[in-house]
């Protein structure tokens, strides 16, 4: 299971769960939408330095659906790691 909290304009808190659908709220200043999470696949790589997760996962909101996704995180030591954000349109 991989859990995300996102706090802000727009918050959230997404659940992955393999072959799971999740459902959750997505709260924003124009109100709520109920988001449906339904992971496909999820892979963890556990190494000594890092940590690598790989989601594919279907979302709708309203129950309509929205997107197929891609979630890809790599989490590494201080000692390994070079910071760099990557955005994909």
């Amino acid at each position: 299971m991989l859990e995300i909290s996102k706090t802000g304009a727009a918050n959230t808190h997404m659940v992955f769960e393999r072959h799971k659908k999740n459902m959750t709220y997505y709260s924003t200043m124009c109100g709520q939408m109920m988001v449906g999470i339904d992971t496909q696949t999820m892979d963890i790589a556990v190494e000594e330095d890092a940590i690598r997760i790989l989601v594919n996962y279907q979302l709708d909101i309203n129950q309509e659906p929205l997107a197929d996704c891609r979630l890809q995180m790599q989490v590494m030591t201080k000692e390994k790691a070079s910071f760099s954000v990557i955005a994909k349109k």
